[in-house]
């Protein structure tokens, strides 16, 4: 049945073309004759002999030419009785058919002519110059206008009937080979066809006058103005309806899409700015409504992102244990809306207290993730080991590797205050190093009367955790005494390499004249005149990493 059905429609094509291209020329014709008939004479038999001849020409070559055209240069659309799309050659055929069968009806007309011209020499008519040209002339017209009526009344079915059927994407300007015709030569056959029509009447009414005949003029005149007052309205009318359609189209399509309508597709049949106008109409629906999807997808990632970031501020300390005689400060600051940072402060037997400092390579969920991961293992073996930070970092280490598949690691620094004796036992794990700072009056004075701060930094032990090419490596541990007055402050990179707009880095060197400024003062103080401090020289630039401080000073 569907097959019965593609053939109907292949052969409604043909009849379609066939039937428009035959009857306007036949019409064309006959009127011809009939405007020859009515100035018969009995002195001009032979002329109007060849005139007969050569309107029967053009009547037998627009009967012949668009049978032979219909059949073989349609023929690609017998595609469709396979039941597949049809192929490029058969759409550009479509798109070119109008065109194409209005020239080669107006080339019947000239090969009409031809015959009358023939015929006249063959017959030695001795025909005044004027009778002569006006006909060749009239021909001319008439043959002008078929091509017009019939390029429009076959676009017009084209686009009414067929292209929205073959091109149901509306994608007419990836057709190769499609001949455009612009806007601006549509205009320009309109109004060719526009003059055609005075111009056509004029010569009429000169032959008429001139072929005697007791031919009664105004009859003649009245139905020649009548006719062509028809024929200018149905052009109009096909030519307005081409560019009325698609504008009314487009202006309710962008109040759909105006509305929030993304579904709304203009339907395109030409090849023109019209065509490729609707098309981009069509492409800047899809590419909102895919717009619209993102940001939908946007904000579900985002409130996906938040709740993340909201699970993991929760493993970050709620509150900062008290510890007699000790100030304690800390922050982190995420670039994203996850953390690969993170710190803690574990309470451990005996009084003492874990310090916890660590960065896991790159940022966003991934980080945020092996954040988790790390900061669970590492808090576990802490109170196995509650003396001993370098057993915590082994251990955290091996189960790392054994329970994640990756090639992330982490920089850790974890210390163990004793806050009765202020040693500070810590292993460092690829981590920044740290920096103590001796007070004005406590272990480490100052250097000299502008009371410069003595500075130590608490190096590395090892490498960072999870780190496959160090399996069986085993951290060191070092200690330090904090003596009152001493400020500890354990960081990130994302402090030290926070850059500005001009790229350039923070760097320790700035980090530790902002510390030095500020010994002396509480734990809080000192914390926020650093982070203060960088997001004063960053200024503008966005945040490249995740910033982490924690601050501990002895009383």
């Amino acid at each position: 049945m569907s097959r019965i059905r593609t053939q109907a429609r292949y052969s409604r094509l043909e009849g379609v073309f066939f039937v428009v291209l035959v009857g306007a020329n036949f019409a064309a014709a006959a009127s011809m004759s009939t405007l020859s008939s009515l100035i018969r004479t009995e002195s001009d038999t032979e002329y109007f002999a060849s005139v007969h001849q050569g309107l029967a020409a053009s009547v037998i070559l627009n009967f012949i030419v668009p049978s032979v055209l219909c059949a073989l240069y349609l023929r690609p659309f017998g595609e469709l009785r396979q039941g597949s799309q049809p192929s490029m050659r058969a759409q550009r055929r479509l798109l070119n058919a109008p065109l194409l069968m209005s020239l080669i009806s107006m080339t019947g007309w000239l090969v009409g002519i031809g015959v009358f011209i023939f015929g006249v020499l063959v017959n030695n008519l001795s025909l005044e110059w004027r009778a002569f040209g006006r006909f060749v002339l009239e021909s001319l017209l008439m043959g002008s206008l078929v091509f017009v009526i019939t390029y429009y009344l076959l676009e017009f079915v084209s686009r009414r009937a067929f292209i929205p059927r073959y091109f149901p994407q509306g994608k007419l300007s990836g057709v190769t080979g499609a001949i455009n015709l612009s806007v601006r030569a549509r205009f320009f056959v309109f109004f060719y066809a526009v003059s055609i029509f005075p111009a056509f009447l004029y010569f009429s009414i000169i032959t008429v006058l001139e072929g005697g005949g007791g031919a009664d003029i105004v009859p003649i005149t009245a139905a020649m103005t009548v006719v062509g007052m028809v024929l200018g309205a149905f052009v109009t009318y096909l030519i307005s309806s081409a560019y009325q359609t698609p504008l009314v189209e487009m202006k309710h399509a962008t109040e759909e899409v105006q509305n929030g309508n993304y579904e709304v597709k203009v339907a395109v049949v030409s090849t023109d700015e019209l065509g490729r106008l609707g098309e981009g109409i069509n492409d800047m629906a899809v590419g909102l409504k895919e717009r619209e999807r993102l940001k939908e997808e946007n904000e579900r990632v985002r409130q996906e992102l938040a709740m993340a970031w909201h699970i993991q501020e929760s493993f970050l300390p709620k509150e900062l244990p008290y510890v007699p005689g000790w100030q304690l400060a800390a922050k982190l600051e995420p670039a994203k809306q996850t953390s690969g940072d993170f710190y803690d402060l574990i309470p451990l037997p005996d009084g003492r207290l874990g310090l916890l400092v660590a960065d896991v390579t790159d940022k966003g969920m991934g980080a945020a993730l092996y954040m988790a991961l790390s900061r669970t293992i590492i808090r576990t073996f802490a109170g196995e080991f509650h003396a001993e930070p370098q057993k915590v970092l082994n251990a955290a280490h091996r189960r790392i590797l054994a329970d994640s598949d990756t090639d992330q690691f982490v920089t850790v620094f974890y210390g163990i205050l004793d806050p009765t004796t202020g040693v500070l036992t810590y292993s460092n794990a690829g981590h920044n190093p740290p920096f103590l700072l001796g007070g004005r009056s406590g272990s480490a004075p100052a250097i000299d009367s502008e009371q410069l701060i003595a500075v130590h930094e608490l190096m590395n032990t090892g490498p960072p955790l999870g780190l496959r090419m160090f399996k069986d490596i085993a951290w060191e541990q070092g200690s330090v005494q904090v003596g009152d007055g001493d400020v500890l402050v354990l960081y990130s990179d994302g402090v030290t390499e926070a850059q500005d707009l001009r790229e350039e880095f923070f760097e320790e060197e700035r980090l530790l004249n902002v510390l030095r400024a500020n010994v002396g003062r509480s734990a809080q103080l000192i914390q926020d005149a650093l982070i203060g401090e960088v997001h004063s020289f960053v200024g503008q630039a966005p945040q490249s990493d995740d910033i982490t401080v924690m601050v501990i000073v002895r009383e």
